[in-house]
């Protein structure tokens, strides 16, 4: 195969999966796995070829890895240091069960990424609002000093605290003030 054939594969692969996608259709994309070698590191990977790898691994939302493990067939989403994999929505591996007894385990999966990924989203959202509240407190503040102690007591989740205090730190800092982590206190700029 040529690169210009590769490059058309990925192309069409765009066309045909960009619309499905945008139509809020699930696909599942099922590949054989190689073993990449890198010195001494031995890693699992999809085994699809040139740049549209890259492509498929940027638009799945999983990449779940297949095998035996104490005799079970096992699906797993984890990332590991011999296995290439992605899992946004934290789901635990699956042991699959027989063939007879698989109806719906995808069905499953896909329901429970969507269900984590609109979480997320909504985490997000929460955090930008709660993020946008300090900023405004920080652009009208009489006394910037006082924000570091109602931030510390605010009992915001230790993400969302430090989007909030650098948002505050960027804020006060076009207002001439700059954070003085030695002794946690803002001082003036001077000019």
């Amino acid at each position: 195969a040529t690169m210009k054939m590769w490059g058309e594969t990925k192309k069409t692969a765009a066309d045909f999966f960009g619309p499905l996608k945008f139509a809020g259709k699930n696909v599942v994309h099922i590949a054989h796995a190689k073993v990449k070698e890198d010195g001494d590191v031995r890693r699992v990977v999809p085994n699809i070829p040139g740049s549209t790898y890259d492509t498929i691994m940027q638009s799945c939302d999983l990449v779940g890895y297949y095998t035996t493990t104490n005799n079970k067939h096992i699906l797993t989403f984890d990332l590991s240091d011999t296995v290439t994999a992605k899992n946004c929505a934290g789901i635990a591996p699956i042991v699959i069960p027989d063939v007879m007894n698989m109806a719906g385990l995808l069905t499953g999966v896909i329901e429970e990424t969507k269900a984590a990924l609109i979480a997320r989203a909504k985490n997000q959202e929460q955090g930008l609002e709660v993020v946008a509240k300090w900023t405004q407190a920080a652009e009208k503040a009489k006394d910037p000093n006082a924000l570091y102690e109602q931030v510390s007591s605010a009992g915001l989740p230790s993400d969302v605290k430090r989007s909030v205090w650098f948002a505050i730190v960027q804020t006060l800092a076009k207002r001439g003030f700059a954070w003085n982590a030695e002794v946690k206190a803002f001082d003036k700029v001077k000019p």
